[in-house]
């Protein structure tokens, strides 16, 4: 960890913490307005359902790799550390 900027996992976790919050009531939002709407034909409400599953897919992903790629970068700094 590089001073000056802090403990980098607590920074990048709170990120990581407040980006799923913004993303996941985006995307709670979305199923409760296409649950909600009555005048939304049945296709285009099981589209927006599947579609917002994929994405929830893609950013479980995303967030594992994410915090995989931060393990391996501490795992480096200790290395270097010890170096």
């Amino acid at each position: 960890m590089t001073q000056g900027r802090g403990n980098r996992t607590d920074d990048s976790g709170k990120l990581a913490r407040d980006l799923e919050d913004v993303f996941e009531t985006s995307l709670n939002t979305l199923l409760k307005v296409t649950v909600k709407s009555g005048n939304l034909r049945k296709d285009l409400r099981d589209d927006i359902m599947k579609s917002v599953s994929s994405r929830r897919g893609v950013y479980i992903t995303i967030m594992a790799d994410m915090l995989e790629k931060e393990r391996k970068v501490e795992n480096l700094e200790c290395q270097m550390k010890k170096s």
